[in-house]
């Protein structure tokens, strides 16, 4: 009586089986499908801001004195580098944070990483441009000489560690597309407060300072109604764990503490980026600086869409096993690459006739620059999915270790090159130094690629 019911049981069985397979198939499609989305609208918001960047600085640069734009250039890009730095690691905390928060506590939690990193940064920066007035010279010192300049430049840090937590914030509460509306929104307002501007005749490296920040400052206000996160206005939302803080500036420490391990590895890893410009305004005359900055500007695009394509991996799989990564890298990583030397092939056949837009003298000097910045984006593409990997690995002190060796590296060739032959000195010295890296990275990255391919099917529901 038995042996008809066990041959029906076992022959149940596969099927159970391939069903459960096909419905973890399916979750993985779906959570690769999500990755791409988040990855899509962080790439959209850099790529709008990049693409109403570009019309921007065309329209100053015909307007505005090469020595004025290469001045702004050098101070934005400085007070870029030091939102980074005051930034605390808070907005990648979030992002693994906030999912694990009560809802009732995301908005007094994003509220305290605000007020930290705009403290940090602020005085960061009042540090820096004390020590650039008093030792003089360069884009940066002219950019910095009053203390206008010097107060914007204070502000403009604190607002850009705000927008580094915010658009990261986002992502913790699967709100990708706030970050998405509010670039455009910035890089949009750009275009009528600097017509206002140039009409009253104001035409020096003070307004176009003004420019850069208002705009980003109005966006935030407009992107934090949108958002609109449950919970009070409160900052003393206690921590987890179930230990109340008192005070308010006992939660902001405890939680920028949390932040630590992701801290140095943020500055680590965006580091090179920011401060290769930083080193051009210190090394450039002004003059000099401002065709590299437009350069720099074009050839960004090709670092950040793979810096963001980890980011969204990172948002994704925080949670997740290291494997499921390592399988997601296999569609992501030959994206970016193909992505980069796409970027350097258009580079090559567009690139003079674009710069020439802001006139001969960017043309003549930025074309080559751009055909030699390009290809780090090649480097990006590897450092960041490696990042990516040990940050789900938790295996923080590898890789800032790593990150902090790799970071010497480029900006000693920067340095050097600067030195030996100006602005395609360090456009060369810093593609060496991702060079000499790529020798150590590339072997480490094909191993996690293919741990993911090695990995069972069953194990992609996420």
């Amino acid at each position: 009586m038995n042996a008809p019911h066990d041959r029906t049981e076992a022959s149940t069985r596969p099927s159970t089986t391939h069903e459960e397979v096909a419905v973890k198939r399916l979750s993985a499609m779906r959570s690769e499908s999500a990755l791409w989305r988040m990855a899509g609208s962080l790439v959209g918001g850099q790529g709008a801001t990049a693409a109403l960047s570009f019309l921007f600085w065309i329209l100053v640069t015909r307007l505005v004195d090469a020595d004025e734009v290469g001045a702004a250039s050098a101070v934005i890009s400085t007070q870029t580098l030091l939102g980074l730095v005051g930034s605390l690691g808070l907005g990648t905390y979030l992002v693994v944070e906030l999912p694990r928060r009560p809802p009732e506590e995301h908005r007094g939690l994003v509220l305290r990483a605000f007020l930290s990193v705009s403290v940090v940064a602020a005085a960061v920066s009042l540090v820096v441009a004390l020590v650039v007035r008093a030792t003089g010279g360069g884009a940066l010192a002219h950019g910095l000489e009053s203390p206008c300049r010097t107060a914007m430049f204070l502000v403009g840090a604190a607002a850009a560690a705000i927008v580094l937590v915010l658009d990261e914030a986002v992502l913790g509460v699967d709100r990708a597309d706030v970050q998405l509306r509010r670039n455009i929104t910035a890089s949009l307002l750009r275009f009528p407060l600097t017509l206002v501007v140039l009409l009253l005749g104001v035409r020096d490296a003070t307004a176009l300072q003004a420019l850069w920040i208002v705009p980003i400052l109005l966006s935030v206000l407009l992107a934090w109604r949108r958002l609109r996160l449950p919970g009070g206005a409160t900052l003393d939302v206690p921590p987890p764990g179930g230990v109340r803080a008192r005070g308010r500036i006992g939660v902001v420490v405890g939680e920028a503490a949390r932040a630590t391990r992701h801290y140095g590895l943020n500055l680590a890893v965006a580091a090179s980026t920011q401060l290769v410009p930083a080193v051009a305004g210190l090394v450039l005359t002004s003059e000099e600086n401002a065709p590299f900055a437009i350069a720099w500007l074009i050839a960004t695009f090709a670092f950040v869409i793979p810096y963001f394509v980890s980011v969204a991996l990172f948002a994704r799989r925080a949670n997740d096993h290291p494997l499921e990564l390592a399988r997601s890298m296999r569609q992501t990583l030959p994206v970016c690459l193909g992505l980069v030397l796409l970027a350097e092939a258009g580079a090559a056949a567009l690139g003079y006739p674009v710069l020439l837009v802001f006139g001969p003298q960017y043309a003549a000097e930025g074309y080559v620059l751009l055909l030699l910045l390009i290809p780090a984006g090649i480097g990006m593409v590897v450092k960041d999915h490696l990042v990516a990997w040990w940050r789900v690995r938790e295996q923080f002190r590898l890789a800032t270790t790593l990150a902090v060796c790799a970071v010497l590296v480029e900006i000693a060739g920067a340095v050097v090159g600067g030195v030996l032959d100006d602005a395609r000195g360090v456009a060369l010295g810093w593609l060496v130094g991702l060079t000499v890296e790529l020798v150590v990275a590339v072997p480490l990255l094909v191993v996690v690629v293919r741990q993911g391919r090695r990995a069972p099917v069953v194990e992609d529901a996420s």
